[in-house]
């Protein structure tokens, strides 16, 4: 316990400072990534979550991009990949350190009880091989606060997934937030088989997660505009065609492209900027802004924050202390 106290004794500090980025892709790892060539948009993007440590590199590049801020590790890989870290640990800290220098790596420690030594032992790999990537834990009362903000909007699963949390605090954190690889289901939207991971077709044999459950409540916030599902493929980024009128644009995209909705991002059209007196902050669809622009009215809003799950000014534990 006394180790314990002295690396939360310095874990006082957001690792992401008093800032709000324009945008956030948020990459899943479902089947639907493969083939998509969505890799140079998420690479565009200006904060970008990765879930339990994918790969990047070769061949999945061009479908995922490479640029990483935040990726997370969850108990079940720690264990079954890298056997609890307690024997060979460099695996561990060369694939992590394939997310680069100034990447964050979150950490279970404090989900379950079991999970403290499995973290901290990570923790003490990528400090012991001086690994570029900075560690930080998830703050207990944040997951908890979390659970419970999605148990009161009808969610009913044993544990949240990783792609939710990570979505969840992409709102809080973002503008403008737009996921990739969320699509938990066998067969994608056209009907064609997917393997269930764009790097393999591995199966768990028991689920803790209401999958299809998270899809519909992400596909409800897609609808209401507050975030973009990524389905297709997102060739037409790199299309070059221009048009007079928005509906000349948007029926291309439509036909040309398969891509509905996205025609915003598109063009140079202007950001959406809210409308109230000392605000100003910009978004990139109407109905975005407008999302925002209830809560100036006091209208509670779906949104995870600080005010609607009572958290406290601290979300986050870092824990990047040196323990000599």
């Amino acid at each position: 316990m006394g180790e314990m106290g002295g690396v939360l004794s310095e874990a006082q500090e957001t690792p992401f400072g008093n800032v709000t980025f324009a945008s956030c892709a948020v990459v899943g790892n479902g089947g639907i990534l493969l083939d998509s060539d969505c890799g140079e948009e998420i690479d565009r993007a200006d904060f970008i979550i990765r879930c339990n440590l994918p790969p990047v590199e070769g061949r999945y590049h061009s479908d995922v991009g490479n640029k990483t801020d935040l990726v997370t590790a969850n108990p079940s890989i720690l264990l079954e990949k890298f056997a609890a870290l307690s024997e060979w640990r460099r695996p561990f800290a060369d694939c992590v350190s394939r997310y680069g220098a100034g990447a964050m790596l979150a950490l279970p420690a404090f989900s379950y009880g079991r999970n403290t030594p499995l973290s901290l032992r990570a923790l003490y790999t990528l400090q012991d091989f001086r690994s570029p990537v900075r560690p930080i834990f998830l703050n207990p009362r944040y997951l908890g606060s979390l659970a419970r903000f999605w148990r009161a909007r009808g969610l009913r699963s044993s544990r949240l997934s990783t792609g939710l949390m990570m979505a969840s605090l992409a709102l809080e954190l973002c503008s403008s937030v737009r996921l990739y690889g969320f699509w938990p289901f066998d067969r994608g939207p056209n009907g064609s088989p997917l393997l269930h991971h764009y790097y393999d077709d591995r199966r768990s044999l028991s689920s803790i997660h209401a999958m299809p459950a998270e899809f519909s409540q992400l596909l409800g916030l897609h609808r209401q505009g507050v975030l973009r599902i990524q389905l297709g493929r997102c060739t037409y980024v790199s299309c070059s065609q221009t048009f007079v009128t928005r509906d000349s644009l948007k029926r291309h995209i439509k036909y040309a492209h398969g891509v509905k909705d996205c025609y915003y991002k598109v063009g140079s059209s202007p950001l959406q900027r809210c409308q109230q007196a000392g605000c100003g902050r910009k978004f990139e669809t109407c109905a975005a802004r407008k999302a925002h622009e209830k809560t100036h009215k006091g209208e509670m809003l779906w949104r995870v924050n600080v005010s609607s799950v009572g958290l406290l000014e601290r979300l986050w534990v870092v824990c990047a202390p040196s323990l000599d």
